[in-house]
């Protein structure tokens, strides 16, 4: 059997900005899209990396947040906004698709998971490592009933999730030597 390969990234890539331009705000007031926790004081997170960083503290340091909030929070600021040497981030397109999932998707379970173990690792605490393995277990769940319907396997959501899935299980698995990264 042949396995046949196409890149697809620039129709992704036309699809996000098919969908931001949808999302796009009526007025410069709005804030744009992004997880809950990081829209803290009607601030946009998007393209300010300086001022995620703020939000994201005065998130942590004056409201009640749960840790999962917090990872989500964590993953956005550590990878999804954060600009390589080419001005954009590996997954600046990530929030676009997150704030289209709805209730606990693999997607969002797979994104609290890799941010609770973020967490766990910069604030060396082991609890937040067993609930990033539960979530890991859920996402790991959802996912493999996302690819088994012919319609949701399909999708980008779906896409990334085994893509973060697969980050989770590099970045911690004990014989890697770039153990928790």
């Amino acid at each position: 059997m042949d396995l046949m390969f196409r890149d697809q990234s620039k129709e992704v890539v036309r699809k996000v900005q098919r969908i931001k331009q949808k999302a796009k705000p009526k007025d410069s007031a709005s804030v744009s899209a992004a997880p809950d926790c990081c829209q803290v004081f009607g601030k946009s997170v998007d393209s300010d990396i300086p001022l995620a960083s703020e939000c994201l503290y005065n998130c942590w340091s004056t409201l009640e947040v749960s840790a999962e909030q917090q990872a989500v929070c964590f993953f956005f600021s550590s990878y999804a906004m954060e600009p390589s040497k080419s001005g954009k981030s590996v997954y600046d397109y990530l929030p676009t698709f997150y704030n289209q999932e709805s209730g606990k998707s693999p997607l969002s379970c797979a994104t609290a998971a890799l941010g609770l173990a973020g967490l766990s690792y910069r604030r060396n605490e082991p609890r937040l490592l067993s609930a990033a393995n539960s979530t890991y277990s859920s996402a790991l769940h959802l996912t493999n009933e996302a690819l088994r319907n012919p319609v949701t396997a399909v999708t980008d959501a779906t896409l990334i999730s085994v893509l973060l899935l697969g980050l989770y299980e590099v970045c911690l698995h004990p014989f890697n030597p770039f153990y928790m990264c």
